[in-house]
């Protein structure tokens, strides 16, 4: 899969491109169904699939109000993308420019004239164009004018769960990361370098891994869980641990965000490494154990709650 970062002044020298359209947060899915659509489309006449997604998400400009905190950031959706067999990707940038074009304007110099589509795919609730105008009947409408492909996926559900990246940010504020997981289509991750933290868990017995957060993304409820660990440079060898993600109550007034770490039966440098923690299972909230001793047995004890959730998940597989 090629990469292409491009804006409203760039010229795309491909041809017959069928475009899966979206900002695909999360990939999720019915991201997924979109793009294998897209796929298929173009297998079935010979042309090249390719998807066109935004940066920044367009929320992060059209919202007034609080900004929507995204899944994944564009390089998590890249690493999914390409084991989808999708030949292009292309990251569009959205500014005020692109936000105020009119909706017959954008297919007319951006789908028509600069991608040259010969196919577009969409999900059901795709908007575009100013003050959001644009929509599935304006494009089944245009496409069939402009002698173009449009094929429209509509909604669906994953064991009666909805298939959406909303609910996907509503799951994860619960701490329901199993169901996330199955409506993503894997399990969830948050993915970083390793960086220096106080080393206080290490005084304490056991060694973390602390991964730098960025606090514009939706992350699970605060508290432990079960993880598998996929060290990068290690052969993609993958651990399992234990994840605090919050703001450490018992030893920070801080109130920022951190994903800690403690991987079993591991005592390598990783510092600086880049490292992917899959989110398995909730094993409890954060909380503030007012002293160091008490939280010494809370993590022994998440420790033992997440591997017998190890044990029981092998017995059963």
């Amino acid at each position: 899969m090629i990469v292409h970062n491009c804006n409203i002044n760039s010229n795309i020298n491909i041809d017959n491109l069928i475009l899966a359209i979206g900002n695909f947060d999360g990939v999720h899915l019915g991201h997924q169904k979109i793009i294998n659509q897209c796929i298929d489309l173009a297998k079935k006449h010979n042309f090249t699939p390719a998807i066109l997604t935004f940066e920044p998400h367009p929320s992060q400009l059209t919202n007034t109000g609080k900004k929507k905190k995204l899944i994944y950031n564009n390089a998590q959706k890249i690493a999914i993308i390409r084991d989808l067999n999708i030949a292009h990707l292309f990251i569009f940038e959205f500014n005020n420019q692109i936000m105020n074009m009119p909706h017959n304007k954008f297919v007319e110099d951006i789908l028509i004239k600069m991608f040259k589509v010969k196919g577009i795919v969409t999900g059901y609730n795709f908007f575009f164009g100013k003050n959001r105008l644009g929509d599935t009947n304006f494009l089944e409408t245009i496409s069939k004018q402009s002698k173009f492909t449009y094929d429209v996926v509509d909604k669906f559900d994953k064991d009666f769960i909805e298939v959406s990246s909303s609910k996907i940010r509503y799951l994860l504020s619960k701490g329901m990361v199993e169901t996330a997981s199955k409506i993503l289509g894997q399990n969830y991750f948050i993915a970083g370098s390793i960086i220096y933290g106080k080393k206080l868990a290490r005084t304490l017995g056991f060694k973390t891994a602390n991964i730098k957060l960025d606090q514009n993304h939706i992350y699970p409820l605060n508290g432990v869980y079960l993880v598998n660990v996929i060290i990068e440079d290690n052969h993609h060898i993958s651990y399992f641990g234990v994840a605090n993600i919050g703001i450490k109550p018992t030893v920070s007034n801080d109130k920022t965000i951190t994903l800690e770490v403690h991987i079993f039966e591991f005592d390598e440098d990783i510092y600086e490494k880049n490292i992917r923690v899959e989110f398995i299972s909730f094993l409890r909230p954060e909380r503030n154990l007012k002293d160091l001793e008490k939280l010494k047995c809370q993590i022994k004890k998440d420790i033992s709650d997440a591997k017998y959730i190890i044990e029981q998940n092998a017995r059963t597989s």
